[in-house]
């Protein structure tokens, strides 16, 4: 059993993994012994970090390109600022009423003030960039 892992469940059994791949387990077991597995026909990664740097050296891609992982810090982050603009961190959060509209061009809130305040936010004394 992996330490973290997924469960595919599927209609003819269920696939357990490890987080990133790996140590895959067919269930029921009796019913995938004789399974063979296919070919890999994905090009191999050398691990995630010695790809990026490899990458930045020889200005190759990556298997997991870096705007698609900008978009999906920008979905993680607006969820986080979604969360903070409902209501202030000391008092329960309450069920959003209202839509944030963002606009990712500008990278900013079209229709929530508040919500922009933490796009941005100022520097505190002493700090700069």
């Amino acid at each position: 059993m992996p330490a973290s892992g997924i469960l595919f469940v599927g209609e003819q059994g269920k696939m357990l993994s490890g987080f990133s791949g790996g140590n895959d387990l067919l269930l029921p077991m009796e019913k995938f012994k004789n399974f063979k597995r296919p070919r890999p026909t994905l090009p191999r990664t050398i691990g995630h970090y010695l790809e990026w740097t490899s990458g930045c050296k020889t200005n190759t891609p990556t298997s997991c390109p870096i705007d698609f992982g900008c978009q999906m810090n920008e979905i993680a982050l607006l969820g986080a600022i979604a969360l903070r603009s409902i209501a202030p961190p000391d008092l329960p959060r309450k069920r959003a009423t209202e839509l944030l509209e963002w606009d990712s061009n500008s990278m900013r809130f079209t229709n929530n003030d508040k919500a922009n305040a933490f796009v941005n936010p100022p520097y505190r004394d002493g700090w700069s960039l």
